[in-house]
């Protein structure tokens, strides 16, 4: 009773006078049950025994029972109102709203999938089943520790004062600690992020350390996103912007302190299809429903995405998978768009140059209709979000739950159905020139690769291209084949795409064409060129077209990047590889400790590499016939490195 009474509160007292009558009812219950447990003792007794005694039994029976209904009503859990949390966004009977529980009666299948989605859960008030990460515990990161603490259903942090919390070394830590309660989590597929309470009034503060779910381990909230270490740990403030992408029907932007107040947390059903309160109040006259199938009518009071064109619809997705907006106008034009809305009618914005590369393409998470708008397939033809996605599992879908809710695709729609629904090549082999079976001769690997950065991988770009080399060496955009190709140069590239396709040459330089392009990247290129070397290092696809073994010197090597992300993804690749799947590494620590870690994975690899009959030799990946590195070139390539600042954010 305690999580509801925390998680699926409405203002208004409605559902607290609600929750108020369940557990009274189950008072009443209990209480009940006792007494009846204990009538025939009491009943035996009275008719068997003295006047007296008979009295004093019924008396102690009485007592007993009333004691038990005492003693169950004191664990009766606080239910506060809704309306009167002033310490978080609340949850509002919004008019015109009618909440996704009111969708489930008529709509059980759409509502379990919706359930079971990370759209659901991308915002949740804290509580034993929404919380992913690993609590009672010390974590120490980067020499400070963080205790977390379970209190009944309540989740805590004591950590250091937040004014002087840094994440450096120091002689003289601060001393002074606080301790807050956890109320809001953000995230639930791969980080969990959390929001804890500053006081009656006050917007809610970012946790200064996040959950890795897929490492299973406590990380600090900068080390989440594609920049270089800071000290300070991320401010994040709720009612100025992640309150328009992270919950439902927000209200307008506001500078002031006061939370803000929305009607669902998480991206609910009425995030996408609209208000429903008319739809549920009609709806329940069954006359209403007849006389509209019969008329082959369909339901204007509700939005249904599918039945929209495909702009429309593409724009629901678009209120959140778009550009961030820049100012307070923007802002309130996208919290007050509406499900079916036009396009045009939330303003989208320009993109933001540090979310792009220098020629337009989107490189960061989250903005994925942007980067549809500017694919020729959605500007000359009919596609949509929904050509691909599908926000609800059909039942004729045979994968498990959890493997559609990964990225809600179609069935089928990770191999060649969705590029053939407009798109006929009779003859995939000859287009591709790759087995018909293979990677190569996957439409996604080529066209849709894996250049864009979010929450510590690389993700799929959905501005749909063709690989070149000359974007390559342009914008410094890797491209698909040598993402996959790992072992290849620019200029083995560059031949290929002549020889099968007609591509002019471009001009490149002398280790362009002598040396691979991933090691290039991952020695001289700048944090985001080597965070998406690091994790195609690890893709299955690339580990089948290049091998494994020589990649370790050079995971080896980013266990000491200046940027944490960086480093957790050099890790997660270098693990895949045979020797090192126990290999200990915390990215979380000072530079003399991962220069020590570089060196054990160096000796490693050393050890490994002795014990291999065969040693790979090729120029290209600057390993030689003995099967150790050209230590000149790569000491040169590394001295020439990219160091500009790089603010990469989804």
């Amino acid at each position: 009773m305690n999580h509801l009474s925390t998680s699926l509160v409405f203002s208004g007292g409605g559902w607290s006078r609600f929750l108020d009558l369940v557990v009274d009812s189950e008072i009443i219950l209990a209480a009940a049950i006792f007494a009846l447990a204990l009538l025939p003792v009491a009943w035996h007794v009275w008719k068997t025994a003295s006047l007296p005694v008979g009295m004093v039994t019924c008396a102690l029976y009485l007592v007993a029972t009333a004691s038990m209904a005492w003693a169950v009503m004191s664990y009766r859990p606080e239910v506060v109102p809704e309306a009167e949390h002033d310490n978080r966004p609340i949850q509002v009977n919004e008019p015109g709203f009618a909440s996704s529980k009111a969708c489930k009666s008529c709509h059980p299948g759409q509502y379990a999938m919706w359930y079971a989605s990370y759209h659901r859960s991308m915002t949740q008030l804290v509580a034993p089943n929404t919380v992913v990460g690993g609590f009672v515990r010390d974590v120490e990161l980067y020499g400070i520790t963080f205790h977390l603490e379970r209190r009944g259903d309540e989740y805590w942090i004591d950590m250091p004062a937040p004014a002087s919390l840094q994440f450096e070394p120091s002689e003289t830590k601060t001393t002074r600690r606080v301790q807050r309660r956890l109320i809001m989590s953000t995230g639930s597929h791969h980080l969990q992020e959390y929001w804890y309470a500053s006081g009656p009034g006050r917007p809610p503060n970012f946790s200064p350390i996040a959950y890795d779910i897929a490492e299973d381990k406590w990380i600090p909230s900068p080390d989440v996103f594609l920049v270089p270490q800071r000290s300070r740990p991320v401010r994040a403030n709720w009612n100025v912007r992640c309150f328009t992408c992270h919950a439902t029907h927000t209200q307008a932007h506001s500078r002031s302190g006061k939370n803000r107040t929305i009607t669902e947390f998480g991206i609910s059903c009425e995030e996408c299809h609209g208000a429903g309160e008319e739809h549920v109040r009609k709806n329940r006259n069954p006359t209403y429903r007849m006389l509209r199938r019969l008329q082959g009518e369909s339901d204007s009071t509700i939005v249904h995405p599918a039945r929209l064109s495909s702009e429309r619809a593409s724009a629901i997705c678009g209120h959140c998978h778009r550009v961030s907006p820049r100012n307070r106008e923007e802002m309130l034009a996208m919290s007050l768009a509406l499900p079916g809305d036009e396009p045009d009618s939330f303003g989208l914005p320009p993109l933001n140059p540090t979310m792009m590369y220098s020629d337009g393409m989107v490189r960061s998470g989250g903005r994925e209709y942007s980067a549809m708008l500017s694919t020729p397939c959605v500007q000359a033809g009919d596609m949509s979000c929904l050509s691909c996605h599908v926000m609800h599992k059909p039942p004729d879908d045979p994968r498990p739950v959890e493997e559609w809710t990964d990225d809600q695709l179609k069935h089928g729609m990770r191999r060649n159905s969705a590029c053939l629904q407009c798109h006929e090549i009779r003859d995939v082999a000859d287009h591709t020139h790759h087995a018909p079976e293979s990677s190569g001769s996957n439409c996604y690997n080529c066209h849709m690769p894996h250049t864009s950065y979010a929450l510590r991988k690389a993700i799929r770009t959905h501005q749909i291209n063709i690989p070149t080399v000359e974007a390559t060496t342009q914008t410094g955009r890797p491209n698909a084949c040598n993402q996959c190709h790992l072992d290849k140069t620019l200029g083995w590239t560059a031949d290929h795409l002549r020889t099968w396709y007609g591509m002019e040459r471009p001009p490149l330089s002398q280790d362009e064409e002598s040396i691979a392009a991933s090691i290039l990247w991952l020695l001289r290129g700048h944090a985001g060129q080597r965070a998406l070397a690091a994790w195609t290092m690890g893709w299955d696809a690339a580990t089948e077209a290049s091998k494994t073994g020589w990649k370790t010197p050079y995971l080896a090597m980013l266990l000491a990047d200046p940027y944490p992300a960086v480093r957790a993804i050099a890790y997660r690749s270098l693990r895949k590889i045979h020797g090192f799947e126990d290999f200990e590494y915390n990215a979380a620590e000072w530079n003399d400790e991962l220069q020590s870690d570089v060196d054990r994975a160096l000796s490693l690899w050393q050890k490994l590499r002795k014990n291999t009959s065969r040693p790979v030799s090729d120029n290209a990946i600057l390993i030689n016939e003995a099967g150790t590195l050209q230590g000149g070139t790569f000491e040169r390539l590394f001295s020439e490195r990219d160091d500009q600042k790089i603010n990469w954010l989804e």
